[in-house]
């Protein structure tokens, strides 16, 4: 007959394995909704939207600089300094 000491210690295991798998379940769905949001916007749309601020921004500092060379050009063509 098997000894009873090695299924005691099996069971002990699979608590122990259940309770960790529980934990990492909890966490990736803590995870999943931090992310994904939980009816509020999530992380991943805050950063969608900043990226596109951004990208908003590079278009009009880009727009800024070539009318500024542009006034810039001007500029010194009216007092007649070669570029």
């Amino acid at each position: 007959m098997p000894d009873n000491a090695f299924f005691l210690k099996l069971a002990e295991d699979i608590g122990e394995i259940k309770a960790s798998l529980e934990a990492q379940t909890q966490r990736q769905e803590f995870l999943e909704h931090k992310l994904l949001g939980n009816g509020q916007p999530g992380i991943i749309k805050e950063f969608h939207e900043r990226i596109t601020r951004l990208e908003n921004w590079r278009y009009w500092l880009a727009g800024a600089a070539i009318a500024i060379g542009a006034f810039a050009h001007t500029v010194a063509n009216m007092m007649g300094l070669k570029l």
